[in-house]
């Protein structure tokens, strides 16, 4: 008799060989899709809060460098003003739509006016949401190169400066 061979796609028993490899490995979805059409899986190596700290600075070393806009915020002050301004924008549209509804609007017109509302804060803010969009890829960017030095792939090098 042939020995059989396995299916191209069996999956790992509890107590086979692979066991020991996939029993702690986070998978989803996506993950066993590529895995099962043979496509290279691309797993963020997880780093420790210093090396994190690091990447924080020197992304802000780096915006400061060669962002038009230089410098950002620090990364807990970014994080608390978009809180802050998350829970203002809330507090006050949850403020506005109690007196809409005590002064006895009809809630298809607070809808018809909250859409015209959201519309035309779309129109005037434009501009500034395109801004963001530029700084946000500047900031991605800078944070690919410095996660990147951190884990020591990479090296910045300082041009015209004479050595």
């Amino acid at each position: 008799m042939a020995p059989t061979q396995p299916a191209p796609f069996s999956q790992p028993t509890v107590g086979g060989p692979d066991a020991v490899r996939t029993q702690h490995e986070v998978t989803s979805p996506i993950i066993e899709l590529k895995g099962a059409l043979g496509l290279p899986v691309d797993r963020p190596v997880p780093m420790n809060p210093s090396d994190i700290q690091r990447v924080d600075d020197l992304q802000d070393e780096l915006m400061a460098h060669t962002s038009p806009e230089g410098r950002p915020p620090r990364h807990d002050l970014r994080i608390a003003e978009w809180r802050w301004l998350a829970l203002g924008v809330s507090f006050v549209l949850l403020c506005m739509l109690i007196y809409a509804l005590v002064s006895g609007i009809a809630p298809i017109w607070i809808g018809i006016y909250g859409l015209l509302a959201a519309c035309l804060l779309g129109i005037g803010i434009g501009p500034v949401l395109y801004a963001g969009l530029l700084r946000g890829r500047e900031e991605r960017e800078a944070r690919q190169t410095a996660t990147a030095v951190v884990k020591d792939s990479a090296v910045i090098t300082r041009r015209g400066v004479a050595g």
